[in-house]
């Protein structure tokens, strides 16, 4: 990557909250919170910005729909 370069990362609000079923999806996105803050440091020199976008809740068919079929 060239200096000056932009890394951006899609995570989840869901790493920040627990609920039920979602301990596998949860780590796995907190990793690359992880991962991004770390690359950052490293890259920081070189003016390479890491960033994470965590969208809410979004309506999709992960769970069954629990989300998209829910009127709350």
């Amino acid at each position: 990557m060239k200096d000056g370069g932009r890394i951006v990362n899609i995570s989840t609000t869901r790493t920040r909250l627990s609920s039920r079923g979602g301990a596998a999806y949860a780590s796995m996105r907190g990793a690359i919170d992880v991962l991004s803050q770390h690359v950052a440091t490293e890259l920081g020199q070189r003016r390479i910005t890491v960033n994470v976008i965590a969208p809410g809740v979004v309506a999709t068919d992960i769970s069954g729909g629990i989300v998209r079929n829910n009127p709350e």
